[in-house]
């Protein structure tokens, strides 16, 4: 398993979200692990933030700081 640079964008925005989130990343979206690029920061809607993740993650979360 090798990782991977995977950008992100920020779609849509909780009440109270932001800016700065901690990443976590699933192979199954069941079990989440912290990124190694956490935490990032997206100030609005339409930023982007580059993460490292393995090459077979399925599913990435991001939680609010």
């Amino acid at each position: 398993m090798a990782n991977i640079v995977k950008q992100i964008t920020l779609t849509a925005e909780g009440g109270l979200a932001g800016p700065t989130y901690d990443v976590y990343y699933s192979d199954d979206c069941i079990d989440y692990n912290l990124a190694i690029s956490s935490p990032v920061t997206l100030p609005n809607v339409g930023s982007t933030a580059d993460i490292t993740i393995p090459d077979n993650t399925q599913c990435i979360m991001l939680v609010n700081l």
